[in-house]
């Protein structure tokens, strides 16, 4: 028999009633995960797991589809309740890049990291990277290495600091990645990423060459940009298909193959791929 509408509002209080039960459950899951973090992690390292965020975003999405609910709407959920996690978490602050004209990649930060989360609106990258390093943000979210005008941040990104997500994640049809993120986090495999080096050589070592070294290690390369300095030497910000780190073997072979022309080659992270919808 079919149920008349207030008996189905009441069986949707019900639910209601029981989701926010599950989600007061989870969050006190979240807090002790949280504390026994604190515990264990040296200071200033972000709480972030962006491989398993991701993962988990990936596996929802999947997890709705078919269903009645909207997948891409359980995405979103997802990321919001993450988000929110997080800050319980430990202290989450983000300094976002944003100028007058342009506002775009603020909200599609704010869209990733919640309402609910400070964001600090900053016009030059050197801020942003200076505020997460100082610890006046745990996160930076950055123009695009292409940029013409504010992409040169990533000669700056050595160390701890690394790149660990794009924003936004979750892509809409004909919308792109429009930056990417940094903390001092450790970025994890998922399957399905993008790696980033710096790689500093002296004159002797042109484009070519390099790419020629690289393509016989069969690593899918693109070339996001090329610096010139006044010594003659040139650093070159690549962009691998693949989880790729400073530790794996293929770049302990890159360092032998080119000798000392060589002079540094820098892991600057890695994100896992967007979800295209």
């Amino acid at each position: 028999m079919t149920k008349d509408i207030p008996e189905l509002r009441a069986a949707i209080d019900a639910i209601d009633q029981t989701l926010v039960t599950l989600l007061n459950e989870r969050s006190e899951f979240v807090r002790q995960v949280g504390a026994i973090k604190s515990r264990t992690q040296p200071a200033g390292t972000s709480f972030i797991r962006s491989g398993r965020e991701a993962d988990m975003v990936r596996r929802m999405l999947e997890a709705f589809r078919g269903g009645v609910f909207p997948p891409a709407a359980a995405a979103h959920l997802w990321r919001i309740i993450i988000s929110a996690s997080l800050s319980l978490e430990s202290q989450l602050t983000v300094s976002a890049y944003a100028t007058e004209a342009q506002q775009d990649i603020y909200w599609f930060a704010r869209e990733y990291f919640g309402n609910f989360t400070p964001i600090n609106k900053e016009s030059a990258p050197r801020r942003i990277l200076g505020e997460v390093m100082d610890g006046k943000a745990q996160v930076g979210v950055l123009p695009l290495p292409e940029d013409p005008a504010e992409g040169k941040w990533w000669l700056k990104l050595q160390g701890d600091l690394k790149i660990f997500a794009c924003v936004p994640f979750i892509l809409p049809k004909g919308v792109s990645i429009k930056a990417l993120a940094v903390a001092r986090v450790e970025p994890e495999d998922t399957g399905n990423d993008l790696s980033f080096f710096s790689i500093e050589t002296d004159r002797d070592v042109s484009q070519s060459r390099l790419k020629a070294t690289l393509d016989r290690h069969r690593l899918d390369v693109r070339w996001l940009a090329v610096e010139s300095f006044p010594s003659g030497h040139r650093v070159h910000l690549i962009e691998i298909r693949g989880f790729v780190t400073g530790y794996h073997d293929v770049v302990r072979e890159i360092k032998a193959d080119i000798g000392a022309s060589l002079l540094a080659i820098h892991w600057l992270g890695a994100y896992a791929l967007p979800i295209q919808l």
